[in-house]
């Protein structure tokens, strides 16, 4: 059976961003104060790489996150003392302004950044650790009075969002209809992968079902007329950032609205 494309493609971004990374939500993921004395290299309090994963994001577990909550001033040093893999590594903050320093094994001083966005959810910095072992790093508040932080050293932390894409009028006339979403057009955060889709606008009396294909992946989602929402693919590794191809089967004539809401998530890496 032959395809009818859609004449007009609208997009809407809806944002609604919520900060996995340091939320209230912990089950699996770990939140642990300071402890003084870490006020030098010596008493460096040891604390656990964090290692979250998009798959604990998204199912609200947070498994593999770790997060150190403290407080600092320009008088007062925390140190931390954390294994590390070689590669890329990232130091996660929220809370009030502050500095960090990152030191090797030896005490050597080779990155440092000041995290300066307090009300805007949380930053990550990148570093690079040339060999896996034993790092410090050092927090240290920006004025006399003391401010709360949190801090997440490691793999980065994730973050949820969506995005709806409404697809216009379009009428079936003894054919299926077809869409392509070039999403390559638009701005998403690297490495957004989708982990659910769904669609509104169009009942179960008006088509046969839907299929859906990320050009990328080469990952296709077929979805039946009485359930067009998609959940649990996170582990299919879709990239939001590709072609979205979407075909409406046939049923009947009649004229529909479809708006595609696709909900993502991304690691925090800037």
């Amino acid at each position: 059976m032959a395809m009818k494309r859609f004449t007009k493609l609208l997009v809407t971004c809806f944002v609604a961003l919520l900060l996995c990374g340091f939320g209230g939500v912990t089950a699996n993921a770990q939140t642990i104060n300071e402890s003084e004395p870490n006020d030098s290299k010596e008493t460096a309090q040891t604390i656990s790489a964090n290692r979250e994963t998009a798959a604990g994001c998204v199912s609200g577990s947070h498994t593999g996150q770790y997060v150190v909550e403290g407080t600092t001033s320009i008088n007062d040093s925390d140190w931390y003392r954390v294994y590390l893999s070689a590669g890329t590594q990232y130091v996660t903050c929220n809370g009030s302004a502050f500095e960090f320093y990152i030191y090797n094994a030896d005490g050597r001083l080779f990155d440092n950044a000041t995290y300066n966005k307090p009300g805007f959810g949380a930053s990550a910095y990148e570093f690079t650790v040339s060999s896996a072992g034993y790092y410090y790093v050092e927090v240290i508040g920006l004025s006399s009075s003391s401010v709360s932080y949190k801090i997440a050293v490691g793999g980065p932390t994730y973050t949820l969002d969506d995005y709806t894409v409404s697809l216009g009028k379009a009428t079936f006339d003894y054919e299926d209809l077809y869409a392509e979403l070039p999403f390559e057009n638009f701005s998403f955060p690297d490495d957004a992968i989708a982990y659910t889709i769904s669609i509104n606008g169009v009942s179960s009396s008006s088509t046969n079902g839907v299929t859906i294909t990320n050009s990328r992946s080469s990952s296709k989602i077929s979805m039946s007329a009485s359930n067009l929402t998609k959940t649990g693919l996170v582990y299919s590794n879709m990239p939001m950032c590709a072609t979205w191809e979407v075909t409406f089967k046939y049923k009947k004539s009649t004229t529909i609205s479809p708006r595609i809401t696709f909900y993502y998530v991304y690691p925090i890496t800037f």
